[in-house]
């Protein structure tokens, strides 16, 4: 499995920040200074380059950076009851033990997953 498809796209990743989600995960969306040379974490959206955030010491050159959480990242702010899994050519995420949320759906399981996590928050089922 490719590791773009592993963590949630830009685009969710924005929207949990903005929600106040903790900004704790293994690979960033931003721009770093690293041995004073500049380079790109995520920053190039049509082919991404990954960076590793525990085996790297940079200085952040732009305050808008944003945790690209994983599947399993995800999975621990979900908590008990969300199940995910692939069904077809989809993902979907939902919580089986209250009937009425709703599921939510992806081509990546960490996309469903994020999808989840951020109504889970907007509807205040879920602290952060």
């Amino acid at each position: 499995m490719k590791l773009e498809d592993q963590i949630c796209s830009l685009e969710l990743a924005k929207r949990l920040k903005e929600l106040g989600v903790k900004q704790k995960s293994l690979f960033v969306y931003g721009k770093a200074l690293e041995q004073d040379a500049e380079i790109e974490l995520f920053i190039n959206f049509n082919t991404p380059k990954f960076f590793n955030c525990r085996t790297h010491s940079f200085n952040y050159i732009d305050k808008d950076f944003y945790s690209a959480f994983t599947v399993a990242e995800l999975g621990e702010g979900l908590g008990d009851g969300i199940v995910s899994g692939k069904f077809r050519d989809k993902y979907y995420c939902f919580d089986y033990k209250i009937a009425e949320i709703d599921w939510r759906e992806d081509n990546t399981e960490a996309n469903a997953r994020a999808k989840m996590l951020i109504y889970l928050i907007e509807n205040g089922l879920v602290k952060i």
